[in-house]
């Protein structure tokens, strides 16, 4: 079992952001079953390959709705594997990766 997390950051606030009628916006529930979707139907052994697949899924997915604007967007996107195959207790391992420019200095990267 796995958990995923996203963290989107935008330079400019998105057009739903100023107008509640808009087709330019990223539906969380869609973002959500395409990657239930994705990992239903493939299987993964490692979570940072997991990690980056999704990320790659998620980019493509920003890139249809958000037009122009998904080249100014960050994407953060975790992956937490909630129980390792050990005999012993372990919280779990987790793996983030975040396209951000190396000089970018984000806030809250935690989860």
């Amino acid at each position: 079992k796995v958990k995923v997390s996203l963290k989107f950051y935008f330079s400019t606030p998105p057009a739903c952001a100023r107008n509640d009628d808009t087709d330019h916006f990223i539906c969380y529930d869609e973002v959500s079953q395409r990657i239930r979707a994705y990992v239903a139907a493939n299987e993964f052994r490692f979570i940072e390959y997991l990690a980056h697949s999704l990320h790659a899924q998620t980019r493509d997915y920003i890139a249809s709705k958000m037009g122009d604007q998904a080249g100014s967007i960050i994407l953060w996107m975790g992956v937490h594997k909630i129980k390792l195959p050990v005999d012993y207790p372990v919280a779990g391992a987790r793996y983030a990766y975040c396209d951000a420019p190396k000089d970018s200095q984000l806030v809250d990267v935690s989860w």
